[in-house]
This record gives C-alpha cells, structure tokens and sequence, in this order.
C-alpha cells in the first residue's frame, strides 16, 4: 500500500477513536475503552483521553480502575512523546491544572516541557496562554528556556490574544512571581485596551489584580477602559473579583 494511503487510513481510525472517547456516557466504559485501544492512540487520542478521564465522575468505578488507566495512560505518553504536537502538550497541561492532577509518574511534566520547548513556534495564543495559566496554577515553576520562547511567541502573537488569554497571561505572570519584559508588557497592554470591551468581570478583576502584584501602573488608557469596563459590569462581579479589583486600586495607589 502507498505511504500516502496507509497514513491517511490511520488518521480516519484515530479521528473515529477520538469520536468514541467523547461520546463514552460512564468512566467504566471510558476506561475500558482506553485499556483496549491505547496503543492505537495518536498524540489528539491521547490529549482527549486524558481530557475526558480527569473530568469524569468516579462513582460506580471499582476502585483503583481510573488510578491504574491514568498511570498507563501516562506510561503510554511518555513513550510517545517525540509525535506529540504543542496543541496537544497545552491541553494535557492545562486540564491537568484545572483538575489539580498529581502525575504518578514524576517524568511527565518535565518531559512535557522539554517537547513543548522545541515546539514553542507552533503555539497558538490560546496555547500559550492555556500553558502559563497550567504552570501557575500548578506552582510549578517552568524552567528558564520554556519561559524565554513562551514570552516570545506570547510577544509575536499579541495581536490574535482575545481577552481571556490577556488575562491568563498576565495572571500567570504575577502568581508565578515573575516580571513580562518591556516588550510583552507594552502588546499585553495595547491588547487589553484594544479588547476591553469583551473583558468578562473576571477578565478585568484578574488584570487589574495582576498589573498590582507585579507592581506595574496601567498606562491612563488602559485605566480608563478597564474601569469603564468595570463598571458596566458591575452587577457580574463576584466578591472575589471586587476584592481584587478594590485590593488592585489601593495597591496602585487609585
């Protein structure tokens, strides 16, 4: 068979794998669907699958069932990392975060990293800022190369970041205790003016929050809109987010 025909056959039985991993109704049968087929899994196989499994409900799972699926799963990962896209590398991340999954396998995150690196001028807006939003989440501390083409590509990018990903980036930064340089700082400015408009309560509570824990003053336009924003947006606010926001204000001397 022609190469071409062959690849184009396995991508047809991934995409109908990555349908079945999605419209799997328990986390039994989620689990015995990875069991049976997860050394037929493609790198988007594999980021659903883990996406799927860390926000599925546990109950009626025998126990240590999705423990033992997510250290093969990792197991599996790992082996395959060389194939794995940057796409793919955020996603697992960032769902990782935001289900505050432990790895059994403490090679996993690094690993992660270190193909993430190499694949930095791949990365979408959403990418980047999925990833630095899953590092600070987790307290982890990315190493310096990852953080010096991250900052890069986040510069580069700046004009396709939508409101959420201003946000996330720039609370990132400040969770993480690290300062954007001069150049990231000024387009994550520009954007956020640019965009304040579609700024959600959160959007804009976490930005100002960020710009003062970093100890940075907003330029006045950006004030200005922010607090427009803000003030429209007033009844959405949650006490967290008018905490921040007051806490940003004083912080900043406002």
């Amino acid at each position: 068979m022609p190469r071409g025909g062959r690849l184009a056959r396995i991508s047809a039985h991934n995409i109908q794998l990555n349908r079945h991993i999605l419209d799997c109704g328990s986390t039994v049968e989620l689990c015995e669907l990875i069991e049976a087929h997860m050394e037929e899994f493609d790198p988007v196989n594999f980021a659903t699958a883990f996406r799927k499994l860390l926000l599925s409900r546990r109950d009626g799972v025998p126990r240590g069932v999705a423990e033992r699926v997510s250290q093969a799963l990792e197991a599996a990962a790992l082996q395959r990392m060389d194939a794995f896209q940057g796409r793919e590398i955020a996603t697992i991340l960032h769902i990782m975060a935001k289900t505050r999954y432990r790895p059994w396998d403490p090679a996993l995150v690094p690993r992660l990293e270190g193909q993430l690196e190499a694949l930095a001028g791949t990365l979408t807006a959403q990418d980047v800022a999925n990833t630095l939003w899953a590092y600070a989440t987790m307290g982890r501390e990315p190493g310096a190369g990852l953080m010096r083409v991250m900052e890069g590509r986040a510069e580069a990018l700046a004009g396709t970041f939508t409101a959420q990903d201003v946000a996330n980036t720039l609370w990132a930064y400040a969770t993480m205790g690290r300062e954007p340089g001069v150049g990231l700082m000024r387009v994550m400015e520009w954007r956020s003016e640019a965009l304040a408009g579609t700024f959600t309560a959160q959007n804009v509570a976490n930005t100002l929050w960020a710009y003062a824990t970093m100890g940075r003053e907003p330029g006045a336009g950006m004030m200005r809109v922010m607090e427009g924003q803000a003030e429209a947006l007033a009844g959405t606010f949650n006490a967290q987010g008018v905490a921040n926001t007051l806490w940003a204000y004083a912080t900043l001397g406002r």
